[in-house]
């Protein structure tokens, strides 16, 4: 097994708690040979914790410069995603790139053409696409366990306070892109809405702004009309002070099935509801695997740039709808 050199830019809590817990698991697959943040200080905090053999480049060109990486992970701030997968690629390293993969389609589409021509591996790290309950959950769609999908509902609803670690990022607090919270979480939930249900359509949305400490908006609601005709609607709120709620509800022609976290419960026909556990790391894990294989043997990715476009997409259509007060298309 080929073990790809890699090189970590950005420390903060992607790179801490996403993205590290599943490059230990995969220690064979990945060497992190050296890290490099917009802060020296962390980096080499970063790298301390990562592994004494754990080098500190004081720039993104430094890293670049390196003969011995293979492939970039780009856990940097939103707004410098794209920039800096960007000079990845230019520089002849593969990358993988947290999600959201552009904060707007047209340098989405400059990094799909760049990494097309330069035959890289480009990846969107969305983990949502690689959980276990969503695989179950498309398996079964795909198998009209419930018949065939004819809408959704999505609840969300959490309290995210200005005391969490996510509000505390100041780039967060001060997102130089639109949606803050909304587009920086909501993505992850587009991504399961399109492997599950298929790609929207249209977009009837609203947006809300209850605590602008947390941001510029932190709910919004919107319907979605998907290209097979099947019909959604999303419900996601950031300021709600009640109990945490995450439940998405598909409704078949047969049945019912019910997403709560990583629980699956199934009602097909007259028989028992039938209630599945699915325990893993959030699919981080295995998305690095899907890098890996892409990146040793070739293949094609879950999480294309591609589709991390996609994502974005819908929620630059929910912004324009909210804004205008109409449907609009994505």
């Amino acid at each position: 097994m080929k073990q790809i050199r890699l090189g970590i830019v950005g420390s903060g809590i992607a790179a801490h708690e996403l993205h590290l817990p599943a490059l230990r698991k995969l220690r064979k697959e990945f060497k992190v040979v050296a890290v490099c943040s917009r802060r020296v200080a962390k980096a080499r905090s970063f790298a301390a914790t990562v592994g004494s053999w754990v080098e500190v480049e004081s720039s993104l060109e430094a890293m670049l410069a390196r003969t011995d990486i293979d492939a970039i992970d780009v856990a940097t701030p939103i707004m410098l995603n794209n920039p800096t997968a960007m000079a990845a690629l230019r520089a002849g390293k593969h990358v993988f790139i947290e999600k959201p993969v552009c904060v707007d389609l047209q340098e989405g589409r400059l990094l799909a053409s760049l990494a097309r021509r330069s035959g890289l591996v480009a990846m969107t790290g969305e983990n949502m696409r690689y959980r276990a309950v969503v695989d179950r959950a498309r398996k079964l769609l795909r198998e009209r366990t419930i018949g065939q999908l004819r809408s959704f509902t999505w609840i969300l609803q959490s309290h995210l306070k200005t005391s969490n670690k996510y509000a505390q990022t100041h780039w967060r607090q001060r997102h130089a892109y639109e949606g803050g919270f909304v587009f920086d979480g909501g993505v992850h939930n587009i991504a399961v809405i399109r492997r599950l249900a298929g790609n929207v359509a249209e977009v009837n949305a609203r947006t809300v702004s209850v605590n602008r400490r947390i941001g510029e908006i932190d709910g919004v609601y919107m319907e979605l009309q998907m290209k097979n005709g099947v019909r959604g609607a999303v419900n996601m709120q950031f300021s709600a002070p009640l109990d945490t709620v995450d439940q998405l509800t598909l409704v078949g022609t047969k049945g019912i099935m019910v997403m709560l976290g990583d629980t699956l419960l199934i009602s097909a026909g007259r028989g028992p509801v039938s209630r599945e556990v699915f325990k893993d790391d959030g699919g981080f894990q295995a998305e690095f695997e899907d890098f890996h294989r892409a990146v040793t043997a070739g293949g094609e990715l879950r999480s294309t740039v591609a589709e991390g476009m996609a994502d974005v997409a819908v929620f630059l259509a929910v912004f324009r709808s909210a804004k205008k007060g109409r449907s609009v298309s994505v």
